[in-house]
């Protein structure tokens, strides 16, 4: 992957003093025991590097022996640091540092613009028990356009009444599989937006949103030989086991790590119809058969990315915004979601698509999906999955 940036750094040479305190992209950086690197918008220019989106917080080690600083984390994964200059970063080297910033879309994941950086001890995330159907996916094998992949959310498990199971700590218990994929085998994809279900029997506000992607018999294989005939992926807000609310304040704080789930509609319709009332609305989207296959294929590899340090952000990275990005990076070009000129950078493309009813009106005017084609809810949910066209 090349890199774009380096003729930006003649730019970004900065060290803001023990006294200074700075706010930039909502960030603020206060006075540390060290120098602290940040920059003003004025500095950075929104042309530059509006691309530059996804939120991260991280520890890793830095290292000066490269042109551009490079952080490695624990994990190994290596992150160009854009911003501050070497020179500036001379008492961190070979040392622990503590970094938040933002990397650029989807799978451009190289570069992280720094927003801060130093020496303190700080952990990115506390250490939790995490919801019980939160596990990620990962990448076991790809042999040639097949994927493997491990954790796949495939179930519930049920009791004699037909209800998830519940153990005595009060957890559900759900399924998860080895899984073979074949995305060439993929019939549709679906944008699917969640609702509450309001006392009245009314569907509420959209407060979710999703892809269900259906397949041919034998496009989606456990290693048990079960198979599924719709597949989904979900992007949320890990969240802890027993009590940790999903909250705007939250939401937009950094506190939650993203995750995306890679499942089947099955496990997320008992998920959301059997332990809770929240119906779903299924809207196709309106692909080419180049353009189905390939969503399919960026849906299975960003949900075995290893997103460690990335957080979710209600207005930069949450479960509506960023599928939408993902849908937008297959279409061709009069296809494509644009930045309004109103609204020309990358924060405010996606603040415009950020609400689930306002992402599924959007879609509708660019052509992209027609009405939903029914409600599935909890009266109906296991039936709706035997029929067309979910099944084939």
């Amino acid at each position: 992957m090349k890199h774009t940036v380096f003729s930006a750094f003649a730019l970004l040479s900065f060290t803001v003093p023990l006294s200074a305190q700075t706010n930039w992209s909502g960030i603020n950086v206060k006075p540390s025991p060290i120098p602290v690197l940040t920059a003003t918008n004025g500095e950075l220019g929104v042309n530059t590097f509006e691309n530059y989106t996804i939120p991260y917080k991280l520890r890793g080690t830095l290292s000066l022996a490269t042109a551009i600083p490079l952080m490695t984390t624990a994990d190994g994964r290596r992150f160009l640091l854009v911003g501050p200059r070497a020179d500036g970063l001379t008492a961190l080297d070979g040392k622990k540092i503590y970094v938040e910033g933002k990397v650029k879309e989807l799978d451009d994941r190289d570069e992280l613009l720094v927003t801060r950086i130093d020496l303190s001890s700080r952990v990115p995330f506390e250490s939790r028990k995490i919801l019980p159907w939160q596990k990620r996916a990962y990448l076991i094998n790809k042999d040639g356009a097949t994927y493997t992949v491990g954790n796949m959310a495939w179930d519930a498990a049920l009791d004699a009444r037909g209800k998830v199971k519940i153990l005595s700590d009060g957890s559900p218990v759900f399924i998860f599989k080895k899984a073979v994929i074949h995305p060439d085998m993929v019939k549709d994809i679906y944008f699917v937006k969640k609702a509450e279900l309001k006392d009245n029997g009314k569907l509420g506000m959209g407060d979710h949103c999703l892809l269900f992607l259906t397949f041919r018999k034998g496009g989606v294989t456990a290693e048990d030989g079960t198979t599924t005939p719709v597949m989904c992926l979900s992007i949320d807000a890990e969240r802890r086991f027993n009590g940790d609310s999903y909250t705007f304040k939250k939401a937009i704080a950094g506190v939650y790590r993203i995750l995306y789930t890679l499942g089947t509609a099955k496990f997320y319709l008992e998920k959301k119809e059997n332990l809770s009332a929240e119906p779903v609305r299924p809207y196709r989207l309106k692909l080419t058969r180049a353009q189905t296959v390939e969503l399919t294929r960026k849906a299975i590899e960003q949900a075995v990315v290893n997103r460690e340090g990335e957080y979710y952000d209600l207005f930069k990275n949450s479960c509506t915004n960023s599928l939408l990005v993902m849908i937008n990076s297959v279409l061709n070009p009069s296809q494509r979601m644009h930045k309004s000129r109103i609204l020309p950078s990358e924060k405010a493309f996606r603040l415009n698509i950020t609400a689930p009813d306002a992402a599924s009106s959007y879609l509708k005017r660019k052509g992209l999906i027609d009405n939903y084609i029914q409600i599935i809810g909890p009266n109906n949910y296991r039936k709706a999955l035997t029929q067309p066209p979910w099944i084939f």
